[in-house]
């Protein structure tokens, strides 16, 4: 699969995420139930990914790293700020949080040429 492919469907998988709930709570007062509840922070969870995605898409690595960091970033400091219990729906996005960075790393020029080849892709070595 292409870059735009990939990053399209983890876009996907992150917009499915945000629509569902992401806590738990047994008070009934607290009234969060997606992304969209949680005001410029929850909007933040939907518009990275897709920033994330169009900076792969367009080739701009080392832009696309930064946006998939403020992803995880995001994700990661709304878990903690959650008064309930975290759902799959917040796991899963940080699970595509991660994804999109590595994603966006697996051709960055910055990583390449500090870590050189994938030790994944170099074929071993043949005895003769």
């Amino acid at each position: 699969m292409g870059r735009e492919t990939v990053a399209t469907f983890i876009t996907l998988l992150a917009a499915f995420c945000w629509s569902h709930p992401l806590m738990e709570s047994a008070d009934p007062s607290l009234f969060v139930n997606n992304g969209a509840d949680f005001g410029p922070l929850g909007y933040g969870l939907l518009i990275l990914p897709i920033l994330t995605a169009a900076t792969v898409s367009a080739g701009k690595d080392n832009l696309a790293i930064l946006a998939g960091i403020a992803q995880l970033a995001l994700v990661v400091y709304v878990a903690y700020q959650l008064p309930g219990t975290a759902t799959f729906a917040l796991h899963g996005l940080g699970l595509v949080a991660s994804l999109g960075l590595m994603q966006a790393m697996e051709h960055a020029p910055i990583v390449v040429d500090k870590f050189g080849e994938c030790m994944l892709a170099q074929q071993p070595e043949q005895a003769a």
